[in-house]
């Protein structure tokens, strides 16, 4: 593949707002079984390091409480029938996936819930726009490890010069160093409501993206002009290249 042909989005707080729907299901497994319930905003912050270390933090006692493996359980199977019930896509996002398609990219989503939840989604949520899902697995270590971004290079037969990563989170960081350190895009994006951007800050400075955005994915947006920017620009590499290949084979007819 030629310039950037693939685009890989983290999924939660990056393609789906999925907190409504984690809150509900945490608050069951753990009301299941007689534990205090969370808040919302404690929820938010457990989210972005896997479906276990997530109940961890919400479960009294952690991994220590005996009961923790059952409640575990309980998230996951009410999850899996109940994550779709308030989830929805940020505003935009389905047409920027349509137009990426369009463009004859390749859409890639990797997201350390678990492989099943995160297909689903994928599914309910984008049908026909996602080429490849990658969550968490036996063999596939959830971020920050870079192992879904190596996944969806080899299924998809890329390096990482040839991607465009794009994400909101710590968890993201170490995927983002190495779309970018190796000549891909990596875009940090930040939420729009409370326009903190201190985390894309510290990301830019520390080499691990190259450009940051509001999380609004709507035609007109900064992020939409910037995606924009980006395949025009591998169009332009595209002509020049192939018009260079045709300049040295007409070269090498005419020795």
């Amino acid at each position: 593949m030629k310039g950037y042909q693939v685009y890989i989005f983290d999924l939660d707080g990056t393609l789906l707002d999925t907190l409504d729907d984690l809150a509900v299901s945490c608050n069951h497994a753990l009301e299941a079984f007689s534990m205090p319930r969370r808040t919302k905003e404690e929820v938010r912050m457990f989210v972005g390091n896997g479906v276990r270390t997530r109940m961890k933090r919400a479960v009294p006692g952690g991994e220590e409480n005996p009961e923790f493996e059952q409640v575990l359980e309980s998230f996951r199977s009410h999850y899996l029938v109940h994550g779709q019930d308030h989830t929805a896509p940020y505003p935009g996002i389905v047409d920027m996936l349509a137009y990426l398609r369009r463009h004859g990219r390749k859409i890639a989503v990797v997201s350390n819930k678990f492989d099943g939840a995160t297909r689903q989604l994928c599914d309910h949520f984008f049908p026909h726009l996602v080429d490849v899902a990658v969550g968490e697995r036996e063999g596939i270590r959830r971020k920050p490890a870079p192992d879904m971004v190596m996944e969806v290079m080899r299924l998809l037969n890329v390096s990482a010069a040839d991607c465009v990563y794009v994400g909101d989170s710590d968890t993201d960081i170490p995927c983002m160093k190495l779309v970018n350190s190796y000549g891909g895009h990596a875009i940090g994006v930040y939420d729009d409501r409370s326009l903190d951007k201190s985390k894309v800050h510290k990301m830019i400075l520390d080499n691990r993206i190259r450009y940051y955005a509001p999380a609004d994915y709507r035609e007109g947006s900064q992020l939409d002009e910037l995606v924009k920017m980006i395949l025009d620009r591998t169009a332009a590499n595209e002509k020049l290249e192939s018009f260079y290949q045709e300049c040295l084979k007409e070269a090498g007819h005419n020795r």
